[in-house]
């Protein structure tokens, strides 16, 4: 994760994804008034699991129906022994990719009625005075050999010293729910928000 600083005459614009780590699967508002939360989104394990209970099904019907039989196939063992593990293999993959997306914490926490934008990942706390401006950026994430198109929402910071700061509020590959986030800090805050694209 990094930030952007500028002198007070110049402040450009980001033009690269400020945290690329900070990817989960989703963006996730969470509504605790008088608190707004911007939370990593995880796998739903519940959906999943239901969505398992038909070719769970289907395969213990199709195993039962060959073992019954007493067939002595190698192939079917082996089958058996794949279909058995492959679900809950399934699920500890993504219950462990949940727990790398909420260790890092929120995105970010508006406290509306403090007028306050507390950042965790930085640890910085924004009051209504220090915040300039908001950037949604869209730009590419490197994933080992591959780019995945990403949107980033950071914020321009006025330090008590007027220095400029570019920090990052939060990340999302869709544009939806992080383009919603950043409309809702920048009507809070009366200040605008830009869209740009990486270059």
């Amino acid at each position: 994760m990094t930030s952007i600083r500028h002198e007070p005459q110049r402040a450009p614009r980001p033009t690269e994804i400020l945290d690329p780590s900070g990817r989960s699967t989703h963006l996730k508002l969470v509504e605790e008034p008088p608190l707004l939360r911007g939370e990593p989104g995880t796998f739903s394990l519940r959906f999943v699991s239901l969505c398992l209970l038909a070719p769970y099904g289907v395969g213990a019907w199709y195993f039962y129906r060959e073992l019954s039989q007493g067939i002595d196939d190698p192939l079917v063992a082996i089958g058996l022994a794949i279909f058995i593990l492959a679900g809950p293999g399934l699920l500890t993959i993504l219950h462990l990719l949940n727990r790398h997306f909420r260790s890092r914490g929120p995105f970010f926490i508006l406290d509306t009625a403090q007028g306050e934008l507390s950042l965790p990942r930085v640890e910085v706390v924004l009051p209504r005075s220090q915040v300039v401006h908001f950037v949604l950026l869209q730009g590419p994430v490197k994933i080992e050999q591959e780019s995945v198109l990403s949107h980033e929402l950071s914020v321009l910071r006025r330090s008590p010293e007027n220095a400029f700061e570019y920090l990052p509020v939060a990340i999302d590959d869709p544009k939806r729910y992080i383009a919603r986030a950043g409309k809702r800090l920048a009507e809070f805050f009366e200040v605008p928000l830009h869209e740009l694209r990486a270059r």
